[in-house]
């Protein structure tokens, strides 16, 4: 299990903790979108390499000969939703430090992430005016809570744009940019930068489907 995701189950077993019920904090799930939107660590691809019998391990083999085989991983590109970066590790004589690229050179793939791009910008907006929507229902402590609603619509708005986008950076990066690399010797991961930002994306809906949960109950977002 990766760390983002065992943060993802502690964070959510908090929620339903007597006396943390409803105190999901606005400020993180901005900082984990905000991380992830500028890291280029969404999709990485490693080459698998063998080694058969290493000297490390010659000692250890029983029996005149070595007949296993050891495999590691090394990185050969990464991407995001804005650069990629290719290294070749594998090549003792052509490993050079990682070169990036800027998507906008490529005007083709550009296009593809076009989308992926404004949905994951809008999802970071729509939770920062979420935010602000709060943030005025406790200035002026409306009774009707109009603020308040306006907050839950914008957090699980955004939510649902943050999933979406996820989805398709995944599809658009493997497919259109890191493909080239994949092949039985390799293999394709999402990596911390995608697994934060979907995480933030879920905390906002969790935090939409609680609130019309706790309106049954008399309770509101400005209670967060």
């Amino acid at each position: 299990m990766s760390a983002s995701r065992l943060f993802y189950i502690l964070y959510l077993s908090m929620l339903f903790h007597e006396g943390y019920r409803l105190r999901i904090k606005i400020r993180d799930r901005l900082v984990l979108q905000l991380t992830a939107l500028a890291s280029n660590s969404w999709v990485v691809v490693d080459c698998i390499q063998t080694e058969e019998c290493p000297y490390k391990k010659i000692l250890l083999e029983s029996g005149p000969g070595c007949y296993r085989t050891y495999y590691k991983l090394a990185e050969i590109a990464r991407a995001g939703l804005w650069t990629v970066c290719y290294q070749f590790p594998h090549l003792e004589e052509g490993h050079t430090d990682p070169y990036c690229a800027d998507f906008s050179e490529d005007f083709f793939q550009e296009e593809k992430l076009l989308v992926t791009q404004t949905l994951c910008i809008l999802s970071v907006f729509l939770t920062t005016f979420g935010l602000l929507a709060l943030g005025c229902d406790r200035l002026l402590m409306l009774k009707n809570n109009a603020f308040s609603s306006s907050a839950s619509v914008f957090f699980g708005v955004a939510g649902l744009c943050g999933l979406a986008g996820c989805i398709g950076a995944h599809l658009t990066l493997t497919q259109g940019y890191v493909v080239l690399y994949y092949s039985e010797k390799s293999v394709i991961f999402k990596w911390w930068a995608f697994h934060l930002f979907m995480d933030g994306a879920i905390l906002n809906l969790t935090a939409w489907l609680l609130n019309g949960w706790t309106k049954k109950k008399a309770c509101s977002l400005k209670h967060w």
